[in-house]
């Protein structure tokens, strides 16, 4: 490869974990900066965002099995 096919945008902090749907159509991202973000696997955009007031750094997501759930694991500190 010469070049990135599609360069995704919009987390302003590191990725700290990252994981594809069981299609393969989407996959979804976690980051430094306090957000979880659902893109399309061709799209450079995130479709989606969650994030809330008492979240920390989200260090860990999944989807689950039949790609219907997001799971994420979150570290707070004190």
């Amino acid at each position: 490869m010469d070049k990135a096919k599609t360069i995704h945008k919009d987390h302003i902090g590191a990725i700290t974990d990252i994981d594809y749907a069981g299609t393969g159509r989407e996959f979804v991202s976690c980051s430094f900066d306090r957000t979880l973000r659902i893109f399309g696997h061709d799209s450079g955009r995130s479709r989606e965002v969650y994030h809330t007031k008492r979240m920390q750094i989200v260090s860990s997501v999944q989807y689950t099995v039949d790609s219907h759930y997001i799971l994420s694991g979150i570290v707070y500190y004190m």
